[in-house]
């Protein structure tokens, strides 16, 4: 909140000793243990950070006229842990924010106000201490200011601005911390260098530390008030405690209080109970004392009585056509009725509490519900909600990559991506990472192989050969599921990383999956490490255009949704992208507690329709490339294909060759089985390093033309689905050369 600062003339700060008070914010953490967090006391081991708190800290608990802060202390998180700490130099400012916290700037001193004061510089040391397991760690790092902090909450936001050389620490305490958005109600700015980096790193979403400000009220009558409760349902009984402050001797002597807000006076007591019927209700009093003139302090709606929410679930949440789902009322307080509108047409259906639709037509359908109470309305509108599908609709291609670890030729990983921009093969650590993915019409033909599998030790990773560059969109999904062998209670691992960004399951991500780097973290808030057993369908959304990021499970968004500039994302590294692991030396391998498959990276944000498309598929039609080849008179002949993906009753569909000799012979070989257990050597026929990599159950020659020829694949309309069938071509030319082999994956 930017206003005026206000001028306070300096008797006001020499005003006589007064008694302190304390306060812990976020309110929501004063009783109740914190997050952890970080390890050390200011958030970073060394350099400059600042928060920007919210200035309802303050005022939602009775603070709302000016105090003059005299020391500021950090809670530690509830653990069994010992410490003692140190630095050689802590420099602390504290100013009115000139802007909101949600506004906070990476440009350090567009942060502050023009109060902005030191209240502390030299040497700074955390006295030896510990904490108990299980109950709120104790306020273990103290500043004392040099000089009070003059803030007055009704001018603007807090801001805490902290400098640093580097704390040395024995066994150092995790910190408290609140990161639920709308209860820490703070934004961090920070810099892990000494001296700090010259423009701030901004820390996506909420956070606050908790911390315990001693303050005095400045001079003056300050009314404040409190009241318990502040809602329910109807009879409401109050009880409202005056908290206002005055500096004249003999404190505040009279009260008054319009307890509904209808201009009436109600009360001349200090602390008055009220009951109260439904509907929501503004609060005022009015206190005097012996000097100075009439103060008063209204609360807006501070009083709701039978408030009520309109809130539902539905499930599923689409399909192919035509598709039932069911609705579930969560509505909270004393609802009556129910109105909804589940097709989006503005016309309500349906006054069931719970009631179940038939979709039968393609699209994407808004929901409403409004419910009723004695006096009060509440509408809520989920728009695109449900959506519907064609039935057999099929999943875009991926533009980067899309593994679907249905090789079983050793190290060989092919990348059916509908562009060539990252390698058309990733090359895979070792031989055994192969394993059945157990999931109905998503399995290819080979007995026990078809997904990146579950391995104790020894768990498989693939080296993509793609330095990562993307500058803009992206969205990024596969399958994972925890293996049923899979033991601890933090099974930890990688699905993809490399030096920028990286994304893991448990550890830092609790019981869900992260995407983090340097620029953005991005969390599920839902769980994947405790559903052993079962398949979940994960998509990472970043959308550059729109500013914002979020993970989607089974086609259902996130509740977390992270912002950031738009027009500023970008994912470039020098250094191979690795899936499966976090890095392509194969650090904490995502098969040492999952199984991963169907792996993709779009060059684009997804819409929440493919996103669905994806979730509720079958594995992906697709004609994948890889294993060895050997080259001819015009280099390496290529195999590809033309006419769509192989999906039943595709009739164009085709397998082509191109960079081939001309006028010469060319044989197709199809099979259904690769070459798993070695290869048929061509060499004495083709040449050196050519072989044969399928069963070859199949055989039929062309001529080429145009250093081309095509061979025409045909899909029956039945009966194929999940078949896979394997195709290389050989050309007898001058010199003899073969191409690398097609896995055609029907579906």
């Amino acid at each position: 909140m930017q206003r005026t600062l206000l001028c306070v003339s300096l008797a006001a700060l020499a005003a006589p000793a007064l008694a302190q008070f304390t306060l812990v914010i976020p309110a929501a953490a004063a009783t109740v243990d914190g997050n952890s967090s970080t390890s050390w006391p200011f958030d970073i081991a060394t350099g400059r950070f600042i928060y920007i708190y919210d200035s309802t800290h303050f005022s939602n608990n009775g603070v709302t006229f000016p105090v003059l802060i005299s020391q500021i202390r950090v809670r530690a998180n509830a653990a069994t842990a010992t410490w003692t700490g140190s630095t050689a130099t802590l420099q602390m400012d504290l100013s009115t924010a000139p802007i909101d916290y949600t506004a906070i700037s990476t440009t350090w001193n567009n942060n502050h106000g023009a109060d902005r004061a030191t209240v502390y510089n030299g040497a700074w040391s955390i006295p030896a201490g510990s904490s108990t397991a299980g109950v709120p760690g104790p306020f273990y790092a103290t500043v004392t200011f040099s000089q009070p902090f003059l803030y007055d909450p009704s001018l603007g936001d807090l801001t805490i601005d902290t400098t640093h050389s580097g704390i040395t620490t024995a066994n150092t305490p995790t910190l408290d911390a609140v990161t639920t958005v709308g209860v820490a109600n703070a934004k961090r700015v920070y810099s892990t260098t000494n001296p700090p980096a010259a423009t701030a790193t901004l820390w996506s979403g909420d956070l606050a530390n908790v911390l315990e400000f001693t303050y005095v009220p400045a001079a003056g009558l300050y009314p404040a008030f409190s009241a318990t409760p502040t809602s329910g349902n109807s009879p409401l009984s109050v009880q409202f405690t005056d908290q206002s402050y005055s500096s004249v001797p003999g404190g505040v002597i009279g009260w008054a209080w319009d307890l509904d807000g209808d201009t009436v006076g109600d009360s001349t007591a200090q602390n008055p109970t009220w009951v109260y019927g439904c509907g929501t209700y503004n609060v005022t009093l009015t206190v005097v004392d012996a000097q100075n003139p009439p103060a008063t302090l209204t609360k807006t709606g501070y009083i709701v009585v039978d408030a009520i929410a309109a809130n539902f679930t539905a499930s599923p949440l689409g399909g192919f056509a035509p598709v039932t789902v069911n609705f579930t009322d969560t509505s909270t307080g004393p609802v009556t009725g129910w109105s909804w509108d589940l097709d989006g047409d503005n016309i309500p259906d349906t006054t069931l509490q719970n009631p179940s639709w038939i979709y039968g037509a393609p699209g994407q359908y808004t929901v409403s519900l409004t419910v009723t109470s004695s006096c009060r309305t509440s509408t809520r509108t989920r728009t695109n909600l449900i959506t519907v599908l064609l039935p057999g609709q099929l999943p875009p291609p991926a533009e980067l990559l899309q593994y679907q670890f249905n090789e079983v030729r050793g190290t060989e990983l092919g990348n059916s991506a509908s562009t060539n921009a990252a390698p058309s093969q990733a090359t895979m650590n070792a031989t055994n990472w192969w394993s059945d993915p157990g999931r109905p019409g998503f399995r290819g033909n080979e007995p026990g192989r078809g997904c990146l599998g579950y391995r104790a030790t020894g768990a498989g990773y693939a080296n993509t050969g793609w330095p990562t560059s993307i500058t803009g969109s992206l969205s990024i999904s596969f399958w994972l599921m925890r293996d049923l062998a899979s033991t601890g209670t933090n099974p930890f691992g990688y699905v993809f990383g490399n030096s920028t960004f990286r994304s893991f399951c448990a550890g830092a991500a609790g019981q869900g999956i992260t995407f983090r780097g340097t620029a953005l973290t991005v969390d599920s808030v839902f769980p994947v490490i405790n559903t052993p057993g079962v398949w979940q369908h994960l998509t990472l959304v970043v959308d550059d255009n729109a500013g914002q990021a979020l993970w989607y499970d089974n086609g259902v968004p996130s509740t977390n949704v992270v912002t950031f500039a738009p027009n500023t994302f970008s994912y470039v590294s020098t250094v191979n992208l690795a899936v499966g692991a976090y890095n392509i030396s194969g650090t904490s391998p995502i098969g040492t507690h999952y199984h991963l498959d169907d792996f993709r990276f779009y060059t684009r944000a997804l819409s929440p329709a493919e996103i669905l498309i994806n979730a509720l598929s079958v594995e992906q039609a697709s004609a994948g490339v890889s294993g060895l080849s050997c080259p001819g008179t015009l280099g390496t002949p290529v195999i590809g294909s033309t006419g769509g993906a192989p999906t039943q009753g595709n009739a164009a569909f085709a397998v082509t060759l191109s960079n081939a000799e001309d006028l010469r012979l060319a044989a197709i070989a199809f099979g259904f089985t690769p070459a798993a257990f070695g290869t048929f050597d061509l060499s004495p026929w083709l040449g050196a390093g050519c072989v044969l990599q399928n069963d070859a159950v199949g055989l039929n020659f062309l001529i080429t033309s145009g250093n081309a020829a095509t061979q025409p694949f045909p899909i029956p309309a039945a009966g194929f689905a999940g078949l896979h069938i394997y195709g290389q071509w050989a050309v007898l030319g001058t010199v003899g050369a073969a191409t690398r082999m097609i896995d055609i994956n029907i579906q």
